[in-house]
């Protein structure tokens, strides 16, 4: 569900504004928006680094995160309680989207772990217009891992992102964990896949990192960043609900 507009996002979104500015030779260390409080760092692998925080005014339940690759921050996201997509920005070039209500089929973090299985299917707006829908389906293996101490569930998925028409223009599969106490998912290796190609990735988490531990908010990611510069391949781009 989409929250009415509150002075935390206000502030927020000055933030995220200056945050734009950052570069390569941006602050190492992350500061979150004041009247947020940071809660997490993940290091993943494919060269990116992930903060978590929650912010003042939002829902209980309601957590944020913020993307930086070796250039710096370029994704901010916002979740619920059940992992339903709210909002997010792109910092490159800056565009705020929301989530469109009422959902088709609302994504159900509880729907998940009580019976194995959750469907979606939303769509988004952009500042821009820029409409799209997203439907997709969410599964519990039966697998656990565990990374860094954490054990985590792992999931298949797969997603399609399409236009107003119904015309499929990108699809995302693979397998992702989900951590039940925190609500939260992390990616892992999926394919993505457009008209320009198949492109597959892997961002499994390598480090969780907690206040008071080394690396806490550092905003420079230390896993697969010289084997990501040696590739090429198609740019592709998709949201996950």
């Amino acid at each position: 569900m989409a929250r009415k507009w509150t002075a935390s996002r206000t502030t927020l979104t000055a933030a995220v504004a200056g945050l734009m500015l950052c570069g390569p030779a941006a602050a190492a260390t992350f500061t979150p928006p004041q009247g947020c409080t940071p809660s997490m760092t993940v290091q993943m692998r494919g060269c990116l680094v992930a903060h978590y925080f929650t912010c003042e005014g939002d829902a209980p339940g309601d957590q944020w995160d913020t993307l930086y690759d070796a250039d710096g921050p370029f994704f901010s996201a916002k979740v619920d309680s059940e992992f339903q997509w709210i909002e997010s920005w792109e910092f490159s070039p800056p565009q705020r989207t929301v989530l469109e209500e009422p959902s088709r089929d609302a994504a159900s973090f509880s729907g998940l772990l009580e019976t194995g299985e959750d469907t979606y299917d939303f769509s988004t707006l952009s500042e821009d217009g820029y409409r799209r829908s997203y439907v997709g389906v969410d599964r519990l293996t039966g697998e656990s891992a565990v990374i860094d101490g954490i054990e985590l569930e792992v999931t298949e998925f797969e997603i399609e992102e399409k236009t107003d028409t119904g015309e499929v223009v990108a699809r995302r599969w693979g397998n992702q964990y989900v951590h039940r106490d925190w609500r939260l998912f992390f990616s892992g290796r999926e394919t993505f896949e457009n008209p320009e190609g198949r492109l597959p990735t892997d961002n499994t988490p390598v480090d969780f990192i907690f206040p008071g531990e080394p690396g806490y908010l550092s905003t420079v990611p230390l896993f697969g960043c010289d084997e990501l510069m040696s590739q090429t391949a198609p740019a592709l781009e998709m949201d996950h609900g």
